[in-house]
């Protein structure tokens, strides 16, 4: 989720893209190093509004918040949490996923607001290495569909989402786009990418 420190004259994504075409260079944007997903989501959003943002590396999301809630930093991306939303000088601006938060009903997506390739952020998925029997990998299919319904409302809690990847194959496809997407970034960025 992209969120402005709530000082900005911007209310909105339309506010802010027209502010950053009438004051190029003028907002900060942190972010927690060049190939995690809060620069590449940055990164990502404004080449598609085409305007200019500066990135400003932290070691993590704490040392981060200091400057934000200073106004040192604009901008952030951040995943959608209780500490967000119930922090200081935090305006919510649009969801990197395909669907609005629950816990944030009100806020547009990217998507909603014109801007469809900004979706992303961490996930997580269960690996086995090469080799491990289909019995066993059918074994942990099953037990990770039981689980479906309990992991998804823990998610959400939490401001997450479900990938919903029914088989291995639509899970190789979730994640070869979004490599894709990221690698795309990175060479956007001048980055080497492998």
């Amino acid at each position: 989720m992209l969120v402005s420190n709530d000082s900005q004259p911007f209310k909105d994504l339309a506010g802010l893209k027209k502010f950053a075409e009438e004051s190029p260079g003028a907002l900060n944007y942190a972010h927690l190093g060049t190939g995690s997903p809060t620069r590449l989501l940055a990164e990502r959003a404004a080449r598609a509004m085409k305007i200019e943002l500066t990135p400003v590396a932290y070691p993590g999301i704490a040392p981060a918040q200091p400057d934000f809630y200073a106004n040192r930093t604009q901008l952030q991306m951040v995943a959608v949490s209780k500490q967000f939303i119930n922090g200081p000088s935090t305006r919510f601006v649009a969801v990197c996923a395909d669907e609005r938060s629950p816990m944030l009903p009100d806020v547009p997506t990217f998507k909603e607001l014109g801007y469809p390739n900004i979706v992303g952020g961490t996930w997580f998925g269960l690996f086995v290495p090469a080799g491990v029997p289909d019995e066993i990998k059918d074994k942990l299919r099953t037990a990770a569909s039981d689980a479906k319904l309990v992991v998804k409302t823990e998610l959400e809690k939490s401001g997450h989402f479900l990938i919903d990847a029914k088989t291995p194959q639509q899970f190789r496809a979730y994640i070869d786009q979004d490599l894709a997407r990221s690698r795309a970034d990175l060479q956007a960025m001048g980055e080497k990418t492998y």
